[in-house]
């Protein structure tokens, strides 16, 4: 962990691509955005949308090789929580991937994960940046859980 001399903190992980790597990276956000003042459904819905661009740089972006990596940046800054996810993959073609079905009971439907991003986050940017194909998150602080992100 960093603090920057505006009181920010940053933290970085890199890990291999394989199923459950990313758990200890959720839960020190979890902290991180807790020590930051999110209530506790705020920093779920960080988590959530943290884990969930996590396991599709591992999936997609990497091919779930594990001998490549992804890595994660988060910083907080005054009222923002940003976190940075990359990948080793080419990234996205144009735009933003399709649902690939209707969501079922069973769950199986795939494709949702941009949309559940979009639902959580208050800004949800992909672009190729320093170190590979990047997912960006920006959460926003609001003040005791209420009031619109």
């Amino acid at each position: 962990m960093e603090r920057d001399s505006g009181g920010g903190v940053r933290m970085h992980w890199v890990y291999p691509s394989r199923w459950g790597e990313e758990k200890r990276v959720l839960a020190d956000v979890r902290t991180m955005a807790r020590n930051a003042g999110f209530p506790p459904e705020r920093a779920e819905d960080v988590v959530s949308a943290l884990a969930e661009a996590c396991l599709n740089a591992a999936e997609h972006g990497n091919g779930a090789d594990p001998k490549r990596c992804v890595r994660v940046e988060c910083e907080h800054t005054g009222a923002f929580l940003r976190c940075r996810v990359y990948d080793e993959g080419p990234g996205l073609e144009e735009g933003r991937p399709e649902r690939r079905g209707p969501m079922t009971e069973e769950g199986s439907a795939r494709g949702w994960g941009v949309l559940l991003m979009e639902e959580l986050a208050d800004q949800l940017r992909f672009y190729r940046g320093e170190h590979g194909f990047c997912t960006e998150l920006t959460f926003r602080l609001i003040e005791g859980g209420s009031g619109d992100a």
